[in-house]
Order: C-alpha cells, then structure tokens, then sequence
C-alpha cells in the first residue's frame, strides 16, 4: 500500500496511546469512532479492511518513500527469529553455567542485537519506532467516483 491510496484530508492529532483498545484497534473518546492502526496489521488485512468500510478512520507509519509499513505476514520471519534466539543462547544453555551479569547499558540487549541481525539476514520487517518514519492519523478521504462520460 502507499499513501496515496490512503489520503487523510484532515489529519487527527489525538493521542494513540492514551486511546483504549488493542494494537490494531482503538477507541478514541474524542470522535467516538474506533481507529485501525494499519501498520500493525499484514498489508493483506488492511487492504481487506479499507475495502470492506466508507467511513474508516485509521493510523499509519510511512516510509519515506510512501510506502505503508505493515506487520509481517506468515510465521515463517517469527518462526526463524525464535529459533535464531535459541541458537544464540545454546553454548551459554549447554555449559550449564550460569550467565554472566552484564552491567546495565543503555542500547539494545545482546538478545535484541541477535534478534536485529537474524530478521536483517532473512529480509524481514523491523519493528519501526515513529521516530524513524511519519505516522498519519485519521479519516480516509474517499475520492470522488469519476464522472460517466
């Protein structure tokens, strides 16, 4: 999907996070309506979604090449980074000593870096934080139907 599919006319400035609901769906008070996060659907979920609803209000982060970010879809990039995990921690599992106490950092933990570098080798999505692409919020602007000529 891209943003131009997804035109927000006036975008909302409320406050996701203090909107009720689960990640890919809130409450908002303000407008009495429920928002769809579509980045933390499949593409294929939101697509459904913005096909089966007229009057939609959704929330989504952009690339910025406009491209929408979407969860992954399938098991598969999960089902590899757990078993990247597991593989990582097995010398340290299999000596039976217990680990070494790391002094606390700031930064990603060794088990965060591992899981970085299994999703970078197989292609799959990162997790994207707003800071790193520009989340919309708001109606779905409907476009005009084209006139019959």
């Amino acid at each position: 999907m891209h943003r131009d599919q997804l035109r927000i006319a006036d975008p909302c400035h409320e406050d996701w996070s203090a909107m009720t609901g689960d990640p890919c769906r809130r409450h908002c008070a303000s407008c009495d309506k429920h928002v769809h996060d579509l980045s933390a659907m499949t593409e294929r979920a939101a697509r459904q979604l913005v096909a089966s609803s007229t009057d939609l209000c959704v929330r989504y982060a952009v690339r910025s090449d406009g491209s929408v970010v979407h969860a992954p879809s399938g098991r598969l990039p999960r089902l590899l980074a757990v078993a990247g995990a597991l593989l990582s921690a097995a010398p340290a599992l299999a000596s039976g000593a217990p680990a070494p106490v790391e002094p606390a950092t700031e930064g990603p933990s060794l088990m965060e870096r591992a899981i970085t570098r299994l999703r970078q080798a197989i292609g799959a999505e990162q997790p994207v934080s707003q800071g790193q692409v520009e989340v919309l919020m708001g109606d779905v602007a409907v476009p005009e139907p084209e006139p019959e000529p």
